[in-house]
């Protein structure tokens, strides 16, 4: 069986989970293949189609047009998904039993295509876009479920036109396309797609991401290699854009550090090469920037004494999956697909939402005494191991793409 993943990037958030499914299916004797458009690994079975200077150059000409025309509130992540490129003929050419689609936005694939696939199409929603009117989390908006007519984000009447015109083109091309069926990676995102007006109508089924237990799990003496002296708890606050990207919650994060003892915890940030003027503080901040190795971020995460993930919305969250495989508890909000991978007390700390001075009590709770803190370790670990290892989710994927493609062999 030839499976084709679609995806703009191989790294990076949705990404980062498609790359992970995809070696772990070819583990699994699965013959995979990921189709992106930005290539960082040096997988072979990774071909970059846009890597030519002329599909760059059309690539970012898309990324230009669509937001010079999309006239949004600021601080909205939004996608249109036409202005893209059409890249179906190379995928077809590659003659795939399942095509399955991840994150085609910023200029990689035109949704339109969609129909034009001739296997059978898997949808994994890493955000809520495959069902909205082009915003990739709605946050306190629910017009997805009957019509993103009059978006509350748009800047003016024309673009609310638009945006309810591209929720009608992405119903059409649903209704259109060969044995569609959408995943949601958490609870969450599939019963938010189950409401939609656009996919309540269609499969949707509830199948998470996975992680190599193997590679992502606690080393030895972390904070001694890192060069972290302290004997202080370290705090751990990671995601990409981490100061920048306002849904990633660090202003949150911030406030709850009031609640915080200065002499106990210093706090580790991750995430963003810019820097911010932090407000008035007596912690002690480690800003490294980006990470871009993976066994460096194994180490962070292992040195961690707790991580925090403060964001206001996360469908299944890599950084979640990632500490808890490392051995570390996490404290999150309880929104989201957090609670798919967090349970209470148990391997972590779900907060009130939006509440920095639970937040913190989640801190103080994880920390509280080295007994505590040893049985949430063990506790996070184990139940990665036995929840998202890559044997038990690509074996689940694999049924599910041999129902689908059953029909066409028989």
């Amino acid at each position: 069986m030839r499976v084709i993943h679609l995806t703009g990037k191989d790294f990076y958030g949705a990404g980062r989970a498609a790359y992970r499914l995809h070696k772990a299916l070819l583990k699994n004797d699965v013959d995979s293949l990921m189709v992106v458009g930005e290539k960082e690994s040096t997988d072979p079975e990774v071909i970059n189609i846009q890597q030519s200077a002329w599909a760059k150059w059309r690539r970012k000409l898309m990324i230009k047009i669509e937001k010079a025309l999309l006239k949004l509130t600021p601080g909205t992540l939004f996608s249109s998904g036409i202005y893209a490129l059409r890249q179906t003929k190379r995928i077809n050419q590659l003659k795939p039993d399942i095509v399955h689609i991840h994150w085609i936005n910023r200029g990689f694939f035109d949704v339109r295509c969609l129909s034009k696939i001739k296997a059978p199409v898997l949808i994994s929603m890493h955000d809520m876009w495959y069902y909205t009117g082009g915003c990739h989390y709605a946050t306190n908006c629910f017009k997805y479920q009957s019509s993103c007519e009059g978006c509350i984000r748009a800047a003016n009447r024309f673009t609310a036109q638009q945006v309810s015109q591209w929720q009608a083109i992405k119903s059409t091309v649903y209704q259109k396309t060969n044995q569609l069926v959408f995943v949601g990676l958490s609870r969450w995102m599939t019963q938010c797609a189950n409401n939609s007006a656009l996919l309540r109508h269609q499969r949707v089924v509830n199948l998470p991401n996975c992680i190599d237990t193997s590679k992502y799990a606690p080393t030895e003496n972390p904070k001694q290699q890192l060069g972290f002296q302290s004997d202080k708890k370290l705090i751990l606050f990671a995601a990409v854009d981490a100061l920048s990207d306002a849904n990633k919650g660090f202003a949150l994060l911030e406030k709850a550090l009031s609640f915080l003892s200065a002499e106990r915890y210093e706090l580790l940030i991750l995430g963003d090469k810019g820097k911010k003027a932090f407000a008035d503080t007596t912690f002690k901040i480690h800003n490294t920037g980006f990470v871009t190795d993976d066994d460096l971020l194994i180490k962070y995460l292992s040195a961690a004494d707790v991580v925090v993930v403060p964001s206001l919305m996360e469908n299944l969250s890599n950084m979640i999956m990632e500490a808890l495989s490392c051995s570390t508890p996490v404290v999150a909000y309880a929104t989201g697909g957090n609670g798919d991978m967090i349970e209470h007390q148990v391997n972590g700390y779900l907060a009130e939402a939006f509440s920095a001075a639970d937040l913190a009590n989640g801190v103080n709770w994880c920390l509280e005494n080295d007994e505590r803190q040893m049985t949430l370790s063990t506790q996070a670990r184990g139940s990665v191991i036995k929840k998202f290892n890559e044997e038990l989710i690509s074996n689940q994927y694999l049924k599910l793409y041999q129902e689908l493609t059953a029909p066409n062999e028989n």
